[in-house]
């Protein structure tokens, strides 16, 4: 993973785009001294945004209406985007859908993949390496816990 280093601070790669699309409009690549500005205006909770059309809609599945889509969790590795993200639909309320592509302009129209990670509720991915171990890794929250416990100061006992 790339990591941007400025003053003792570190940025992962989705920080360090952030970061570039802070700084002062130019199409070629941002010089240091604009890196630099970016990342002070950052740090000083000076922040500069700006809207667009939404580059990822819900899917539109005949069989299947999608609703919704939420909760981004983004990787660029291999001159790739990889967005994992929460999907609502017609008929479950909650699984991830994933999508690869180049440039972001293509998002919306990149093929989709529904996780059949099980049947039950899963959703809000977050993707990252784990270097010591050579792995990528998905965490996602998953409600499976069904306890018959009345006493929110006594978790521990529930059973």
């Amino acid at each position: 993973m790339n990591i941007l280093s400025h003053q003792g601070s570190q940025f992962c790669l989705p920080c360090q785009w952030i970061v570039q699309s802070l700084a002062p409009e130019n199409k070629a690549e941002p010089q240091s001294s604009q890196i630099d500005q970016a990342i002070a205006l950052l740090l000083a909770g000076n922040f500069r945004w700006s809207i667009s059309q939404p580059l990822v809609a819900p899917a539109d599945r005949p069989d299947d209406p999608c609703r919704s889509i939420k909760d981004p969790s983004i990787v660029f590795y291999q001159e790739r985007w990889h967005l994992f993200c929460t999907i609502r639909s017609q008929k479950r309320t909650h699984q991830i859908e994933y999508l690869s592509f180049i440039d972001w302009k293509d998002a919306n129209s990149a093929e989709r993949h529904i996780l059949k990670m099980h049947s039950g509720y899963f959703c809000a991915p977050q993707v990252f390496y784990f270097a010591p171990l050579k792995a990528w890794f998905i965490i996602k929250v998953t409600i499976f816990l069904v306890t018959n416990g009345t006493n929110r100061n006594k978790l521990h006992e529930y059973k």
